[in-house]
C-alpha cells in the first residue's frame, strides 16, 4: 500500500469477521454468566434468585453484536410473510382468499404471540420491574436466534468452543472439589 508503508493487506478485518468472532466469543462467555446485581430482594431472609435484577457481561456484548448486525437481522425478520401475508384463491372458488400458512411462519407467530403476552403481563404484575426484565429476556431470546440465523456461524467450531467452555469449567470445579476452597472473583 503506497499511502501507508508498512501497512500489511493481511490484517485487514472485514465487518463480517469482527461480527464472527464476536458470535464466538459471546458463545465462549455465556457459561461464565459475569453480571452486575443492580437489585437484591430478599424472600423469606434469603436472597430470592429469581427476583434479582441483574446486567451480565453476556448482554453487554450481545448488544454490541446487535448493533453491528441489525442490518442483517432485519433482513430476516423480512422474510417471515406474517408482516407481509400472502394470499392465495380458493381452487374451488375464485372470490375467497386464503392465507398462505407454513411452519416457519407459525413458529414465528407463536412466538411473537408469547412475546406480546409477556409484555402485556407486565399490567398485572406485582413487580411490574422484573416483569419487564424478564419479558426483555424473552425478547432476546428471539433476537438471538434470528442473530444465529442471519450469521450463519460454522457449528463444528460453535460445538467446540462449547464443549471447550464446559471442560475448563468442569475442571474448575474438580480442582475447587478436591482443594475444598474456592478461587474468590467478585468478577465472576
Amino acid at each position: 500500500n503506497k499511502l501507508h508503508p508498512g501497512h500489511n493487506d493481511n490484517m485487514n478485518v472485514s465487518l463480517g469477521q469482527i461480527r464472527q468472532y464476536l458470535f464466538y466469543f459471546l458463545i465462549f462467555a455465556l457459561p461464565w454468566q459475569t453480571r452486575w446485581i443492580i437489585r437484591n430482594p430478599f424472600f423469606g431472609g434469603e436472597p430470592w434468585e429469581y427476583g434479582r435484577i441483574s446486567l451480565y457481561g453476556w448482554d453487554i456484548l450481545f448488544i454490541i453484536i446487535l448493533i453491528m448486525s441489525w442490518s442483517l437481522i432485519w433482513q430476516e425478520v423480512k422474510k417471515f410473510e406474517i408482516l407481509n401475508p400472502k394470499f392465495k384463491t380458493n381452487s374451488n372458488d375464485r372470490n375467497t382468499k386464503v392465507f398462505n400458512f407454513d411452519n416457519r411462519i407459525s413458529s414465528f407467530a407463536i412466538y411473537l404471540l408469547l412475546l406480546l403476552f409477556n409484555f402485556t403481563s407486565i399490567t398485572w404484575s406485582g413487580d411490574k420491574l422484573l416483569a419487564l426484565v424478564w419479558s426483555l429476556r424473552f425478547l432476546e431470546a428471539g433476537i438471538f436466534i434470528l442473530l444465529i440465523k442471519t450469521l450463519k456461524p460454522d457449528w463444528v467450531k460453535t460445538a467446540w468452543l462449547f464443549i471447550s467452555v464446559g471442560a475448563i469449567q468442569a475442571v474448575w470445579a474438580i480442582v475447587q472439589f478436591l482443594s475444598q476452597s474456592s478461587f474468590a472473583n467478585k468478577w465472576l
